[in-house]
Formats: structure tokens, C-alpha cells, sequence
């Protein structure tokens, strides 16, 4: 497997080599593949005998609770000490996406001698001292992979699951148009490294808790169809999660089902949450979302991107996003 940015890896590469105390942080409501690759790395420089601190801001879905090492994640707690060698963040397109503690994020970016800053999203902020960034990649688990093979680490079994379990989620089962020949090729590997294969398809896609189940009924009974058939939208408000006694870790997946309707083109999922609305959006053929999130300050892939927004109703959110979404002749 070749690597695009063989400049970028390398630098990665030596500060790997001659960092001694890392910081790792997945984004803000962490999905399998920023948690994929946080925790491969994380195991990585353990093994290595490097000092690392794993740290996600917000709380997990207990669907991911089958993913080794995870309870090993520092959550919502800040280290003591915020001098680390090295940084390194996963999916974080900007900084604001690390951490809601501006203060305590701040202290440990300034006092950092290296920010290894690793995404695969089209709109990502350069504040690394190395930005790895790659849109044609399908995930920052496939990234984490082609970087142990530049420097031909040991990939554990929990390793080659956690990176599985990654890529597989974000190439929604290998659906997306993100999937390339180097993603099968990379899962191949991963699954012959001992990648548990069977057990993540049987815990991400074979399982529903009752609060995801209640929130997926709502979504359907709230779901409209617009634009001739090509527009599938809905919505889920802060009574809706209280009523049914769920949060937002239970909404995960939901949007991928409105693209099953024969005809629809274009999904969208909104979510009333505690201090802000968030919009996920989908895709399929050629209708390129992300167009449309960077319009409301999000981004993301042409077949999925998503935003979020503290400034307006979910209503007024909803009314104009209906309006962006349009087809062109």
C-alpha cells in the first residue's frame, strides 16, 4: 500500500520515534473511526513505552463498549500535567472540535512540541505542526494503518480490531463511495492480523438497544418526503429524548435508513441537543452534501457530512436547509 503524502508520514513518523509523552484526542461525540484510530495509536506507543494520555471530551455510546482497550479513554478529564512532547488529534477539523474546556485544551496545545493534526475530511483547519490531511482516504483508521506500515510497527489484535471496526463504520460496511481498493485491501490485512470481524459486524449492526430502537421509531414517524421523492428529513427534539428516556449516543445510524427509500436521493437527521442543534446528512448518486454543511458551517464527505449550530432553532435550521437543498438540471 502506497501513501500520498509520503512527507507528511515520514514527519509523523520521527515524532513517533522521538516523542516521549503523547496527548491523543478524539473529536467531540466520538464515532468508532476517531476511536478506531485513538485507540491503535494509543496501544502503539504503549508498547513502545511512551507516556499517553487518550482523551475524548465527551461521554461514550455504550455500543462501543465491545472495542478493546476503550475503557482505558480519559473522558471529559483533563491530565494533570499539560506539558506533553506531542499531541495528536483524530477527525478534529478545527480545535474547537477537541474540547468544550477552550482553557485547559489551549494549555495543552501551547505547551506541545509537536501537533500531529490527522483528518480525512475535505474542510479541516491546518493547526498542526503536521497536517495530515487526506479527503481521498476512506477513514483515519485506513490512515493510522498506512502510517504503522511506513514505520512497520507490530499490529496487535486489538489493534487490527479497533482499525477494522473504523474503517468499517465509516465506509458504512464498505457501502460508501469513500471505499477504495487500498480500503479492501487494507481489511484484508487487518482481518489476517486477527481484526475480529464477526463480533464487530454482530455488535454495530446486528444490535439495537431499546432507547436506539425508540428513537429510530420516532425519527420514522416524524420523517417527511420532499422534493418530489428525492428529499427524506427529520428531526428529533430534546422532548423527544426525554420522553423516551435517550440521549443522543442512541441516535447513531439513524440518518443511513431514510437513504433505503426507493427514490430518495438526499437524507437528513436533526437533533434538538442540550445546547445546540446538529444535522447529519446523506447521500447518494451525485448529489454532494458537504456543498451544503459548509453553507451552515459544517463539512465533511460529498455522501456524508453533517454541522451544528447554537444559533437557531431547529425549525428556522430545518426551513433553510430544505431551501439549499436543491437539483440542478
Amino acid at each position: 500500500m502506497k501513501n500520498k503524502f509520503t512527507k507528511e508520514v515520514k514527519q509523523i513518523s520521527k515524532v513517533l520515534k522521538t516523542g516521549k509523552s503523547f496527548f491523543i484526542a478524539v473529536h467531540k461525540n466520538p464515532d468508532p473511526d476517531t476511536l478506531g484510530a485513538g485507540l491503535a495509536m494509543a496501544e502503539y506507543l504503549k508498547n513502545k513505552k511512551k507516556k499517553v494520555y487518550l482523551f475524548s471530551d465527551d461521554q461514550l455510546s455504550d455500543k462501543f463498549s465491545f472495542m478493546p482497550n476503550i475503557k482505558k479513554i480519559n473522558v471529559a478529564k483533563f491530565p494533570k500535567t499539560e506539558k506533553f512532547d506531542v499531541i495528536i488529534t483524530f477527525e478534529c477539523s478545527s480545535k474547537n472540535r477537541i474540547s468544550d474546556n477552550k482553557k485547559n485544551m489551549d494549555n495543552v496545545l501551547k505547551n506541545a512540541k509537536h501537533i500531529l493534526n490527522i483528518d480525512h475530511h475535505i474542510v479541516c483547519e491546518r493547526y498542526g505542526t503536521v497536517n495530515y490531511i487526506d479527503a481521498n482516504i476512506s477513514s483515519v483508521s485506513e490512515m493510522v494503518f498506512g502510517i504503522f506500515q511506513h514505520i512497520k510497527a507490530s499490529i496487535t489484535k486489538s489493534m487490527a480490531t479497533n482499525l477494522f471496526t473504523g474503517i468499517s463504520t465509516d465506509t458504512n460496511r464498505f457501502l460508501y463511495q469513500n471505499t477504495s481498493a487500498s480500503t479492501y485491501e487494507v481489511a484484508g490485512k487487518l482481518k489476517t492480523l486477527g481484526a475480529d470481524a464477526d463480533k464487530i459486524n454482530t455488535e454495530m449492526y446486528q444490535k439495537r438497544s431499546l432507547e436506539s430502537t425508540r428513537i429510530m421509531a420516532r425519527a420514522l414517524t416524524n420523517l417527511e418526503i420532499l422534493k418530489n421523492g428525492k428529499l427524506a428529513i427529520s428531526q428529533i427534539t430534546k422532548k423527544d429524548f426525554k420522553e423516551l428516556k435517550a440521549n443522543n449516543n442512541h441516535s447513531e445510524g439513524v440518518v443511513n435508513n431514510f437513504l433505503m427509500i426507493p427514490g430518495v436521493e438526499v437524507a437528513v437527521f436533526l437533533k434538538e441537543e442540550a445546547k445546540e442543534i446538529s444535522a447529519n446528512l446523506r447521500s447518494k448518486d451525485k448529489f454532494d452534501v458537504s456543498k451544503v454543511a459548509v453553507k451552515f458551517g459544517g463539512g465533511g464527505h460529498k455522501r456524508a457530512s453533517g454541522f451544528k449550530s447554537s444559533h437557531k432553532k431547529l425549525a428556522d435550521i430545518k426551513q433553510k436547509l430544505i431551501k439549499e437543498i436543491k437539483w440542478t438540471k
